[in-house]
Order: C-alpha cells, then structure tokens, then sequence
C-alpha cells in the first residue's frame, strides 16, 4: 500500500513582516518564508502511475491560508527523457521512476504525476516539498494545516483510484526570518546533484527541460552553423548549468561561438559564490564564454553598467555585444516588476538585440505558478513583449511538449 512518511509537524513557518503593500498601501495576506520538507513514498511496488497533489482546503485554515498558499514539489531527474518510452517522462535518478514534466503543477495548485514500468521495480521514492504559507493578517491563528495526497493506477489496470485521505501536515508561524534561505536551498540541490557539469544531470524543475528543448529547437531550425549566445539572471544556477551540460551532452556546443551571461551583482553574485564559486566552472564549459556583472549606474538608475566577472572592483566598464540568442527562464515577472527595473531590463533586451536576434522567455505561465517569490499582479509573457519591444513570437515547440506551469515563447522582431 503507497504510504508517504513525513513528520506530521508542527513545521516552523518564519514571518518577518515584511510584506508588500497593495497598490492601495493594505497588507491583506501575511506570507512566511518558504519551508522545506523531505517527503519518503513507500508501498510503490505494485504502481503503475501515481499522482500527488497538496491540498490547502483544509476546514480549519482560514481564507487567505486556502487560496494564497503555495507549494511544489521537486524531484531529481535526468535532463532528457526515457528513450522508447517517452521523450517528456524523464527518469527519477536512482529510483527508476519517470517524472512526467507535461503534467506537473507548481503555486497555488501543486500536483505531480509519475510513471512505473514494471521492470524498473521501484520500491520507494524520495522527494522535496516546498511550501510559503499566508494568512490573514487579522487572523490570530497561527498555525496553517496542509494535505498531502495521492491517487494511483495499478499494473495492468487502466482505472484510477479515488483519493487517499492524506497525510496532514502541520505549520506553525514564528516570527523571524528563516534559517533555511536560498544558500540552504542549494546546498539540497547540490546533494540532489543538481550542479554536477557532466552526465545526465539532475535538473530539478520543468523550466529546465522547457530551456533545454527550446535551445535545441532554436540550434536545429536556423541555417547558421555559429551562434552567439547571452544567458541573463543566474539565479541559484541549477538552469544555467543544465543547460550548458545538455549542450554538452547533446555534442551542440560546437556550434556555440560565444556565450555571454549575465548576472545582478545584488542578487546573483552571493548566490554563485554560494555553489562553490561554480561562476568560474560555468566559464570553462564552454569556449569564449564572458560572465559579466550587472550594477545599477548611479547616474542613469535606468540603466545597467556591465563588468567582467573578474574586474572584482568595477573598475573597467565594458560594452554588451549584440548576440543571435537572447535566453531569460524565469527573469522576466521580476524584471518587470516596477518601473526602474522594467526600464532596465528593455534596455538590456535591446543592447544585445540585432536585426535577426531571438529571445527566448520561460517563465511561469501566471502570477499563480510562481512559487519561490509573490507576484500578485497578473501578467501576460506574449502581449508585454510585444508591446514593450515589438517583437512577435514564434513557435518552435510541440503542443504536446508543454508543461501546465511554466510558458516557453520564442520572439523575434522579424528578421529571423
């Protein structure tokens, strides 16, 4: 029988009170910092297909609690899918199951389906879940319920079964900031081997996969035997680096004559640093690569200066060099997420645009798939690239090749 195995809690949730107003300057939901979990299923043997989902309409959590919690779930997979069985059922790194990267869900609905064919025998399965819990700031509840289920097939049958009743974990808000920050969370990843630069991977979400295949597809559609690359917003690099080790594996890095990424001196540089300076690694993957600082001029606060990664004192400024591909996987809600970094952002997008240059967006389908980070304003990836740069996009990928959370759009303004 499928059981998971997890502490039912109470989990510590951190609130700082740092909540974002608004735009009529009302705080209406407290958010906490996100809590990591590590989940154990069991029982799998017998299991064909499974899916999880975490439900927050539980009884006792208030309004703000059921509707504006987020959560997701991660599993270490191989950057490419399961030959002969399916190209978008990538396998579970040494478990043998296959997370199917079309029908897995992040935000505020978080749901997962995974296969299991009968010869890869898997009995047990690991997994991380990430939670942000919120609540009404009038609620003098601190604690926050959450159910994990799931819902089954077995071999050689082709219905489903009804929906376990769950485990239930429990969460409690403490005020302070969490001990668990991003550095913490790629320290997970890096055990997960998220940041190996060789092999099969892991990645750990679908934007990875969406990245990867797109680049592919971009690589594979244009007569050009060189192109010229520019990656922005590492991050905690886990895309970066899936990236530039599929091209590796896929033998296409041949065809990359210059690879430029970019990245914020006041968010990504301490999270590089934080991987064991992985910064330098990234630049020996692939030749001519440049790994280039980005910092607010102090005399145009609209604009971007740009650094070599290794004038570690910004002292000689340098130019950014138009490029035939553009990629952004998510970068671009943050990016426009006030005026100035929205002005700053255009202009980096046109700094290293030409005449038949391409940009590559994956970002989350709706403010509701985010999960690290709140954005409570709805968006639309097609309609702001269109109307703040004109560009038009174009469409490689498959339908059938999609994932329900994350929006992969390629845009060009007409010369490609």
């Amino acid at each position: 029988m499928v059981s998971f195995h997890a502490e039912p809690g109470p989990y510590a949730c951190y609130h700082d009170g740092n909540d974002q107003p608004n735009k009529y300057g009302e705080i209406t939901e407290e958010f906490s910092d996100i809590v990591w979990r590590n989940i154990n299923l069991q029982g799998l043997s017998e299991i064909s297909d499974l899916e999880i989902r975490l439900d927050c309409d539980v009884d006792s959590n208030s309004k703000s609690a059921k509707d504006h919690t987020k959560g997701a779930f991660f599993f270490a997979h191989h950057d490419f899918g399961k030959e002969k069985i399916g190209t978008f059922d990538h396998e579970i790194d040494a478990f043998g199951a296959l997370v199917q990267i079309d029908d897995w869900k992040f935000g505020r609905r978080p749901s997962v389906k995974l296969k299991f064919p009968e010869n890869m025998n898997c009995q047990n399965l690991d997994f991380l879940l990430g939670a942000i819990l919120a609540r009404d700031p009038k609620d003098e509840s601190e604690s926050i319920e959450l159910c994990l289920q799931y819902r089954f097939q077995t071999h050689g049958k082709t219905n489903w079964s009804d929906w376990d009743d769950g485990v239930v974990l429990k969460y409690q808000f403490k005020p302070g900031k969490s001990p668990v920050g991003h550095v913490e969370l790629m320290e997970m990843l890096d055990m997960r081997g998220v940041y190996a630069l060789d092999g099969l991977g892991n990645s750990i979400h679908p934007k990875q996969t969406m990245t990867i295949r797109n680049v592919e597809k971009y690589l594979n559609s244009i007569e050009s035997e060189k192109v010229s690359i520019a990656y922005i917003g590492t991050d905690t690099a886990e895309n970066i680096i899936s990236l530039t080790r599929a091209l590796k594996s896929k033998k296409l890095l041949d065809r990359v004559q210059k690879f430029d990424i970019y990245y914020d001196e006041n968010w990504d540089e301490k999270l590089l640093e934080a991987v064991n300076n992985r910064a330098e690694d990234l630049a020996g993957i692939i030749d001519q690569t440049s790994l280039i600082r980005m910092k607010c001029d102090p005399n145009k606060d609209n604009q971007f200066k740009f650094y070599h990664h290794h004038d570690a004192f910004s002292r000689t400024e340098i130019k950014p060099q138009k490029v035939d591909l553009i990629v952004c996987t998510y970068v671009t809600p943050w990016a426009i997420m006030n005026e100035l970094s929205e002005y700053r952002y255009i202009d980096l997008i046109k700094k290293l645009m030409a005449d038949t240059s391409a940009v590559l967006s994956v970002d989350p389908a709706t403010a509701g798939d985010v999960f690290r980070s709140h954005i409570g304003e709805r968006f639309s990836i097609e309609q702001w690239y269109g109307s703040k740069l004109q560009l038009r996009p174009i469409k490689l990928i498959h339908p059938n090749e999609t994932n329900n959370s994350v929006s992969s759009l390629l845009f060009s303004n007409g010369g490609l």
